[in-house]
């Protein structure tokens, strides 16, 4: 059983967000409870979870990092796949400055020599979307074990091209008694995203990160995974060993970013209160829907609806071969939450109930 501090610590009260109050003692004891029995039965060394419930925010701290000064609030997790919620507000404002439009055909900002005529029917929203027809991962690369694995360690840009040169998209025919839904998730599609938008700006994904994220959200501590980890929570596999944190030679718009509570709580505390570029709403649109009835697929985003066709709830979920993390907010509602996880035990499902809990 790993240790736990069973006392949750408020949030800290930053100058650049609202003054929130703290919940009343009954659902604050609900939600202890709830992360406790999550952290009980998948073993996750810590679990941070961020709050907000109109005019209330509360921050709740369970485990303990050894061997640091770092305040809680500041401790840092890769954010796997919840990284391609960021790069589609990158794409977003690069679309609000005429540097591409979503209907582009991707092959217009791929090197000439690769000649795969698939690529020119096959534009920016597909790809933001899901709807592509593009694979998982790109079959040249290699790995053997999903939780041990450092899967983007070695795959360069090179070998991104060699597989864009070979690849057959397979899109979805039409069924005969049931109309086929366009959606496939695809990690190498948000990869090649990123990539594609680096090649038609000019600029680094890094730096289009900060021109369009970071610096009008004012998050000041999101990054690109890199080689600073002393301010990183040891990342730990499902049976709470050590592992590596992860690393990218590219691909990073698929699932490189690494960031803590302080700044995914300021990001959610700007949705909530329309503090957020006019581009960051064009995310938020639904494009198709997913082989789940009630739930569709916007720009980076996953949408959960309230019925077919009111939105209801926009989230999106990460893991790497150490963390996990799951963000949500529901507009109508007008509440938000973020889990952050040193384990690769997903937090999603405990997220959801969350947000359940929050929406009564």
């Amino acid at each position: 059983l790993v240790t736990m501090r069973s006392l949750c610590l408020l949030i800290l009260v930053l100058s650049c967000l609202p003054a929130y109050g703290q919940f009343a003692p009954e659902l604050e004891q609900t939600i202890n409870s709830m992360i406790r029995q999550h952290q009980y039965k998948f073993g996750n060394p810590i679990i941070q979870v961020g709050v907000i419930r109109g005019e209330e925010s509360q921050e709740f701290y369970w485990g303990e990092e050894t061997d640091t000064a770092i305040p809680d609030s500041l401790l840092m997790f890769e954010l796997g796949a919840t990284t391609k919620v960021f790069s589609a507000v990158v794409l977003m404002g690069l679309v609000q400055d005429s540097i591409l439009n979503l209907n582009d055909p991707i092959s217009q900002y791929l090197p000439d020599s690769i000649d795969n005529k698939r690529l020119t029917e096959i534009d920016f929203a597909q790809l933001a979307s899901h709807t592509s027809g593009m694979m998982r991962y790109p079959y040249n690369l290699r790995y053997s074990q999903w939780n041990e694995d450092n899967l983007y360690k070695d795959y360069a840009i090179e070998d991104l091209h060699a597989f864009l040169q070979r690849y057959r998209f397979q899109k979805k025919e039409p069924g005969r008694k049931k109309k086929q839904c366009p959606y496939k998730y695809s990690d190498a599609g948000y990869g090649l995203l990123g990539h594609l938008m680096e090649n038609a700006s000019g600029k680094s994904y890094n730096r289009l990160l900060q021109d369009y994220v970071f610096a009008p959200m004012n998050l000041q501590h999101t990054r690109l995974i890199d080689d600073r980890l002393e301010d990183f929570a040891q990342a730990t596999n499902m049976d709470g060993e050590p592992v590596s944190n992860w690393s990218f030679r590219s691909m990073h718009a698929t699932a490189g970013l690494a960031s803590n509570m302080e700044d995914m709580m300021r990001f959610l505390s700007a949705i909530m209160q329309d503090e957020v570029p006019a581009y960051f709403y064009d995310t938020m649109e639904l494009v198709s829907c997913t082989e789940m009835q009630y739930l569709k697929a916007g720009y980076g985003w996953h949408i959960f609806m309230a019925n077919r066709k009111d939105p209801m709830v926009y989230t999106h979920a990460g893991n790497t071969g150490g963390y996990s993390s799951y963000i949500a907010f529901h507009p109508d509602k007008n509440c938000a939450l973020v889990l952050l996880s040193n384990s690769n035990a997903r937090v999603d499902q405990l997220g959801i109930d969350l947000l359940n809990l929050l929406a009564e």
